[in-house]
């Protein structure tokens, strides 16, 4: 992670601590005013999820690591109600709380792209489906309420 000035002058650049290669795909601002960061981590083809403070100090990382083949998560953004929305390569969309535990992760269809909380509290997400090899797929946008999803 690198964070620079309006100038592009560099304030900070933090490495992760992971045995691979950890990609960062998406940064948005924290609740708490550092930086959360998501990707992937590539030691255990998994998703990866970090934050630091404002000025670059670990405040947490987590690599999920399951049976499931991940390729990162592709878009985060805040929950309303604390937390963080993700949605990754194989279609997950994925709820952590403020310290990156997860509190539920749904399997969908075609929406692994993005991923963004309305002002009513639905989640809207978009994508094509296909990753890895595959030239696409079905572009796709789903719109839900999250209180009504059976956690995993």
């Amino acid at each position: 992670m690198v964070k620079a000035d309006s100038d592009g002058n560099l304030i900070w650049k933090k490495k992760t601590q992971s045995i691979g290669d950890a990609l960062l795909h998406t940064l948005i601002e924290s609740h708490n005013g550092g930086y959360i960061a998501a990707g992937f981590c590539n030691s255990w083809r998994s998703n990866f999820l970090v934050e630091r403070n404002e000025s670059g100090g670990m405040v947490w990382e987590n690599c999920f690591i399951d049976s499931a083949s991940h390729f990162g998560y592709y878009d985060i953004t805040p929950a309303a109600q604390g937390g963080y929305y993700l949605i990754d390569d194989i279609c997950y969309l994925t709820k952590v709380n403020a310290l990156g535990d997860i509190t539920f992760s749904v399997k969908l269809s075609h929406v692994n792209q993005s991923v963004i909380e309305c002002e009513n509290g639905d989640v809207v997400m978009g994508g094509y489906g296909f990753r890895e090899g595959n030239s696409g797929g079905p572009i796709s946008l789903l719109r839900l309420d999250p209180s009504d999803l059976s956690p995993n």
